[in-house]
């Protein structure tokens, strides 16, 4: 079991603004992209489709505190903590790190909130669902002293 993730990419031009400084609406998508290559490192995954039925983690909360620009060719490392494992609720806490090649220093903060849902073709079997037995027991809650480092 897992409870921790650290994920590494570049910021590429198309993310910034003409300033050369990422665009807010990026860090979103570090997140998000931390949250899929996490699922998928434990053999989860963040969509799938059995036969007719969709089932996957949308966003009921997500949000993000900015502590320093990222620009264009920096190197972004994006920690995840579980911060909490509910019925079917999974919550994330990021730390989104600019890796300059003179130290590293933290960019922003976020955290995140998916429910696991089942929707048929139709869009009639909706709804939050428990989180799979199977996925839960390949996640776990990370210690509260570690996300409290975080804050």
């Amino acid at each position: 079991m897992t409870s921790e993730y650290t994920y590494e990419r570049p910021v590429r031009f198309a993310e910034t603004d003409a300033a050369g400084i990422v665009h807010f609406s990026s860090f979103f998508l570090y997140m998000e992209e931390c949250e899929h290559a996490f699922l998928e490192s434990i053999g989860a995954c963040a969509f799938q489709r059995d036969g007719w039925v969709m089932k996957g983690w949308p966003r009921v909360n997500v949000q993000c505190s900015y502590l320093e620009p990222l620009r264009y060719g920096d190197l972004c490392q994006v920690r995840l903590l579980i911060e909490r494992i509910g019925t079917s609720s999974l919550s994330y806490a990021f730390e989104l790190i600019n890796k300059h090649p003179e130290g590293s220093a933290v960019a922003a903060r976020g955290r995140m909130t998916t429910v696991w849902v089942e929707v048929d073709s139709e869009g009639l079997a909706g709804g939050s669902h428990s989180i799979p037995e199977s996925v839960r027991v390949l996640i776990e809650e990370a210690p509260k002293e570690c996300l409290a480092a975080w804050e």
